[in-house]
Formats: structure tokens, C-alpha cells, sequence
């Protein structure tokens, strides 16, 4: 479980719409599980599994471009 878990950090270059493609992604991805197990629902729970926290930052380091 140790191996699997801990921070990654990235800095890359993205347009707007690129970026609300990549927030989106990571959200649906995230929320396929928290719809498939809620949290109150002891019988959606896979055996074995134990509750995680996901926590995400995604945060432009910039100011936008003016529009030309």
C-alpha cells in the first residue's frame, strides 16, 4: 500500500482549454469511485479496500496571455 502512494508534482505548459480537459479528466476519473462506493454504503466496498484520500492542486503558476 506504502509503494503505492505519496506526491508527484509537474509543471507544464497548457492552454485554457487544455486545462480544463485535464481537471476534468482527473475529476471524472476520481468520481467513478466516490459515485460507485459512497462513503455510507458499507456494501459498495470491495473487500480489502480501505479509505484513501485523494487530495489534487491544480493551480496556474502564471498569468494569462493578454488577448491579442
Amino acid at each position: 500500500w506504502n509503494g503505492q502512494a505519496g506526491l508527484g508534482q509537474a509543471n507544464v505548459y497548457l492552454t485554457f482549454d487544455e486545462l480544463a480537459g485535464l481537471n476534468g479528466a482527473i475529476n471524472d476519473l476520481i468520481m467513478r469511485y466516490v459515485d460507485a462506493r459512497p462513503i455510507d454504503d458499507l456494501a459498495s466496498r470491495p473487500p480489502g479496500s480501505v479509505p484513501v484520500n485523494v487530495t489534487t492542486f491544480v493551480v496556474p503558476l502564471g498569468q494569462p496571455p493578454e488577448e491579442a
